[in-house]
């Protein structure tokens, strides 16, 4: 199990960023921005590394949100995620960014994030001890989620860092850094309009 890394997720109007050291986070930013996380990412990342007095070299890996969400936001955490681990010459982890979001429940839990028309990108989870998977990530209507899993808590909001203490089972490992790709659950607005 991982016991030092850095998580970076973009996917969202969030910006999430922490550092983990075996079962404490020694630093955790959230803030949120309007398509400002080009600009704050790096300058939180340094800020991460100064506040909690570790150095890249005191990581075991990074973990990246792998979205859905945001086509820009997951590709600038993507992005940044893989250029560091290239350069530090370390492992990249990648998690589902819905279920960074619903790690901080309990019991059957639905991840929703806003994917504008009267859409969602969601995925359900038992969450107790472990986690699994009932849903997998999709894009729906969201009154067709609300409707169909109504027995379940529903979160839409970003509770990271319990999973980054609690789940670590649920990063993968990417083998190809180079060629890791976001997980894209629908076309952008350039390609329908082709």
């Amino acid at each position: 199990m991982l016991k030092n890394f850095l998580t970076i997720d973009t996917s969202t109007d969030v910006l999430y960023v922490s550092l983990v050291t075996d079962q404490t986070v020694v630093f955790s930013h959230q803030e949120t921005g309007h398509q400002d996380h080009a600009i704050k990412l790096m300058p939180t990342i340094i800020k991460a590394f100064e506040d909690s007095q570790f150095s890249p070299k005191d990581l075991e890996a990074i973990v990246v949100g792998e979205g859905p969400g945001s086509y820009t936001g997951i590709r600038m955490g993507a992005v940044v995620s893989k250029m560091l681990a290239l350069e530090w010459g370390i492992p990249l982890y990648k998690v589902s960014s819905l279920l960074l979001m619903a790690s901080g429940q309990q019991g059957q839990v639905i991840a929703l994030m806003d994917a504008r028309r009267n859409h969602v990108f969601t995925a359900g989870y038992h969450v107790l001890d472990s986690i699994q998977i009932f849903l997998e990530p999709t894009y729906l209507p969201k009154a067709e989620v609300l409707e169909k899993y109504s027995q379940a808590t529903f979160v839409d909001k970003m509770d990271p860092d319990i999973l980054m203490l609690n789940h670590r089972e649920a990063f993968q490992k990417v083998d190809d850094v180079s060629g890791f790709t976001p997980l894209y659950l629908r076309k952008t607005q350039a390609e329908n309009e082709l």
